[in-house]
């Protein structure tokens, strides 16, 4: 009633651009009605509308044949572009609407437009797995092996659409049709693929249809990878396995295949490991692969224990993989392994009687690494196989005990002490470990060294009545409880003279209860000694005692 009381309601436009023919557009029967009412009353069925559709676009998106006949009838142009430059074609190809592809087509729609991105209507509906209007539109005449602006033929992009099982049955069956219809294959797109290569996430269903057809099995993508190192990462064993058998088919050399190296040096080998699939690497390795080509880790063996695969590293060295080869920064994969603190690649490793003193680029062996990191079940492991290696000195004279003590690690420390390290042996700079842990204030690691040490031993490296005095002032109250209960407390009292002896009045005033003790040990040793009193008897500077 308001319209033919007020026909410019027609022409009327709400916030998103649309007119009410736009807006009456569905599906339905009263859509229909409703728009054949605003067609009669001289509604514009040209107008335009958001994303620059006009009516016919809206109706052959949405799947309403009877609209788009209605439209057909008045004579509209088919082949007006939107935003996406997509035809009332490319949008009932997209949504799979076979019956409004058929109407547009026999009116005389172009059916090989191109859209923005170079795409027909059929590599969106091949894109979408629709099958009954890729078929239609290859009756039709649609061109099956045209390229998108990305070199995407309506295959690549069917196979690589694919992405799980889901939907398996409708994307076999599209795949089956585009080669019943002669769709080439070995066509590459922008990323050098072909149609297998954009399937290598497809189902394993799809890329059984590959096996007897003429497909370049030993093609290279861009980044240099065949379909090989496509699906090595895959869980599905049986996908490695296809790929295999497809290469001795067509008669290729299976070794040159299997040890193809990408731009990055990776074997599909390297691939399998990367993603920790222990099954594809025992296919691949009886088919022959060479654990020992190298890329940026090292060898197979090196990027397994990079990345702790303990069941690949497993396997790996019982089929003969070199574990004392070294990889760009001269570390074996056991030394790999200590550093990132696998303990159960190390034993595996350590099982076939590696030399643990090989060192790395900076002279560090399996053990330094490990001790630095605070790895104490490898420390274990690597002390225990060779005694020698806990002195063993690297490019800067550090033993694996220096490092540890340099980064704090105490169950490192405690652990190369137990192994009988040589807590006063000093480095290239003249320091020990005692040194680095008083220095680096790891106070517990400190009392530890101190306490497992002689330091008698050590001269001119640490002095005790220097480090008590700088810890009493320090409030570093760990170092000072620790100094007077070890062996050598003694050694931290050293003065000129008995009366003048700074430390021990430093204690009364901040740690009385310290004093205190210092003063029994000294009983204690006079009682032992036989003696009236000993050299740091304290009882007998009255000033000094505590009341």
């Amino acid at each position: 009633m308001l319209i033919e009381y007020d026909k410019s309601l027609l022409k009327s436009i709400d916030n998103n651009g649309n007119m009410p023919l736009h807006l009456s557009i569905t599906t339905g029967n009263l859509s229909t009605k409703l728009v054949d009412f605003f067609l009669l009353n001289q509604a514009n069925n040209r107008a335009v509308a958001r994303k620059s559709q006009t009516p016919i676009h809206i109706a052959s998106e949405k799947g309403n044949s009877d609209i788009v006949k209605l439209f057909i009838d008045q004579s509209v142009p088919l082949d007006e572009k939107d935003s996406e430059k997509f035809t009332a074609l490319h949008l009932a190809a997209k949504n799979g609407h076979k019956n409004c592809c058929e109407l547009l087509v026999k009116a005389g729609a172009e059916i090989n437009a191109k859209s923005k991105r170079e795409q027909t209507p059929l590599h969106l509906a091949a894109q979408m797995k629709y099958t009954a209007c890729c078929s239609f539109l290859l009756e039709s005449g649609a061109d099956i092996n045209t390229q998108d602006g990305d070199g995407n033929t309506a295959f690549h992009l069917v196979c690589s659409s694919m992405r799980s099982n889901k939907g398996t049955e409708g994307c076999v069956k599209c795949v089956t049709l585009l080669l019943e219809k002669n769709a080439d294959p070995n066509i590459l797109n922008k990323k050098n693929e072909t149609a297998l290569q954009a399937a290598k996430k497809a189902p394993v269903d799809v890329l059984k249809l590959f096996e007897n057809i003429d497909v370049n099995i030993t093609q290279t993508d861009l980044k240099g990878q065949t379909i090989l190192h496509n699906v090595a990462n895959r869980r599905e064993i049986m996908v490695c396995e296809l790929i295999l058998n497809m290469c001795k088919r067509q008669e290729e050399d299976i070794i040159t295949f299997v040890n193809q190296q990408d731009n990055d040096n990776f074997t599909a080998l390297h691939c399998a490991i990367q993603s920790k699939n222990t099954e594809s690497c025992k296919v691949l390795i009886q088919a022959g692969a060479d654990g020992n080509i190298c890329n940026s880790y090292g060898n197979a063996l090196h990027m397994a224990a990079e990345f702790g695969h303990e069941d690949i590293c497993d396997f790996l060295i019982t089929k003969g993989i070199q574990n004392s080869m070294v990889n760009k920064n001269n570390k074996t994969a056991l030394q790999i392994a200590a550093h990132k603190g696998y303990k159960k690649i190390c034993k595996s490793i350590l099982n076939r009687n590696p030399d643990v003193m090989l060192t790395d680029s900076d002279g560090n062996t399996a053990l330094h690494l490990a001790a630095m990191e605070g790895n104490i079940q490898c420390c274990r492991l690597l002390a225990d196989k060779n005694q020698h290696s806990v002195n063993k000195v690297n490019k800067e004279g550090k033993t694996p005990l220096h490092l540890a003590a340099i980064s704090g690690k105490f169950d490192s420390c405690k652990v190369l002490t137990e192994k009988r390290s040589e807590t006063w042996k000093k480095d290239n700079e003249g320091h020990s470990a005692v040194w680095y842990s008083h220095s680096q204030m790891h106070d517990e690691i400190f009392i530890l060294l101190v306490n497992s040490s002689n330091i008698s031993l050590i001269e001119k490296d640490v002095d005790l009545s220097d480090i008590l005095k700088s810890a009493i002032k320090d409030n570093r109250s760990v170092v000072c409880e620790g100094l007077l209960q070890c062996g050598n407390w003694e050694e931290g009292f050293k003065s000129p003279s008995i009366s003048e002896n700074e430390n021990f009045r430093s204690i009364i005033m901040k740690y009385p209860d310290l004093a205190k003790y210092i003063l029994d040990k000294c009983q204690i040793k006079a009682s032992e000694e036989k003696e009236e009193r000993t050299t740091y008897n304290f009882t007998y500077l009255d000033e000094t005692t505590p009341k």
